[in-house]
């Protein structure tokens, strides 16, 4: 098995779960999240458990894990510096290990690293890899990936209406606003979402924010404004 740069399309899933299963497979950071959303019942996937990926990967595509290290209840965790140090007879080409640090999906062979925040296969030296993390489970990744008639059924399944569309249509109907702030090189979007008629009190992005990346997470706010609307509504 071999590391893969992560297939993110323009404006695809930006978030390290269907990262890792991109680079692992070779399907787009979407399709990775559509494979986590069959499992998990997500409506969109912002973060994933552990448990989603490594299923994921062995339903869809064949591919079988062994658990290294875990640490469970209070004990301290090693940083990922410590654990890549401590455990170089692991380290060898060819040997693809899924590391969760620092609420963080990444994979490890040899000297070389990918994750979401990378996007393309560096060394574990990079500059973007946390080295300061601290580690909560090591997974090692075995066998060659090849999609199955499982993760076949899923891609084939009917696309669900547009994440564009669905935000567009929501906002009109619940009276919230959408403006695009600003346009990234790569052709990504920053946009602003809010409904200027809830009070700061009331807002439910007070603490996540107002600033999405992409259709796909303004969908996600708009949705999470309308569920408020919605409660408040039926209250």
């Amino acid at each position: 098995m071999k590391l893969n740069p992560v297939n993110r399309t323009k404006n695809g899933n930006r978030y390290c779960g269907p990262a890792v299963i991109s680079s692992v497979t070779g399907c787009t950071t979407d399709e990775g999240a559509k494979f986590i959303r069959t499992l998990s019942g997500q409506r969109a996937v912002r973060g994933a458990f552990t448990c989603h990926i490594i299923e994921s990967l062995r339903q869809h595509w064949g591919v079988r894990s062994h658990e290294h290290f875990h640490i469970r209840g209070g004990k301290t965790k090693p940083t990922l510096a410590t654990w890549l140090r401590e455990n170089r007879e692991l380290l060898k080409p060819g040997r693809v290990y899924l590391i969760v640090a620092g609420h963080h999906f990444q994979l490890v062979s040899g000297r070389r690293y990918v994750c979401g925040i990378t996007r393309d296969v560096v060394s574990i030296k990079h500059d973007k890899v946390k080295r300061r993390a601290r580690v909560e489970s090591v997974h090692e990744l075995i066998g060659t990936p090849k999609i199955t008639g499982a993760g076949l059924a899923v891609l084939a399944a009917k696309p669900p209406v547009s994440d564009r569309a669905q935000a567009r249509r929501l906002a009109r109907q619940y009276d919230i606003s959408i403006e695009i702030d600003d346009y990234f090189d790569d052709g990504d979007f920053c946009a602003y979402v809010c409904a200027d008629h809830l009070t700061d009190a009331e807002d439910p992005l007070m603490d996540e924010g107002h600033y999405a990346f992409g259709w796909w997470e303004v969908r996600c706010k708009v949705e999470t404004l309308v569920d408020y609307i919605n409660q408040r509504a039926a209250a």
